[in-house]
């Protein structure tokens, strides 16, 4: 993100990286870019717009259950 903003980026998507042949828990994976986004979101407001990328439909909804829990 930080590279984003240095080149004036103000919108940015990230994939939700392996998890599908990889095996890496999604719930982990999903909580991982949450933090790390909200984070630098944060401490830096130049980025104006993040989409989280996922593969279908039941990847949007896990996505979904996790953006509950994290934002309570």
């Amino acid at each position: 993100m930080q590279l984003a903003v240095e080149n004036n980026i103000k919108t940015i998507a990230f994939p939700c990286i392996s998890t599908g042949a990889y095996r890496f828990p999604f719930d982990k994976a999903a909580h991982i870019a949450l933090k790390t986004i909200t984070d630098f979101l944060n401490s830096n407001s130049s980025i104006e717009k993040v989409y989280l990328v996922v593969f279908g439909e039941k990847d949007s909804r896990n996505y979904e259950k996790t953006l509950n829990r994290f934002y309570k």
